[in-house]
């Protein structure tokens, strides 16, 4: 009980990472949904609920755009407004096998 204690917040902390990351996930793909592409402004991703701060990977490509991923589904800004999503075909399930 003793050790329970002691890491319920750890635990808490990390169960809560996770749900934002799922849920940010969960949104890029349904935005996306077949399309290798898609433009959206931050407003309707804010709206469903999407959360900036979580992610899984970022990088620089050659052009000098930042693109952040939550697993698969990444996405970039064309401005503040406007962002691109995509999907890393690399990392698509289908490939894993």
């Amino acid at each position: 009980m003793h050790n329970n204690q002691l890491n319920s917040t750890a635990n808490a902390i990390i169960r809560n990472v996770n749900i934002t990351l799922l849920k940010n996930r969960r949104l890029l793909g349904m935005f996306l949904g077949d399309e290798a592409r898609l433009e959206i402004s931050r407003e309707r991703l804010l709206l469903k609920g999407f959360n900036f701060e979580y992610f899984t990977k970022r990088f620089v490509d050659n052009n000098g755009y930042t693109y952040f991923f939550v697993y698969e589904y990444g996405y970039f800004a064309l401005s503040a407004e406007e962002f691109v999503i995509i999907k890393d075909r690399a990392l698509d399930e289908r490939d894993l096998d």
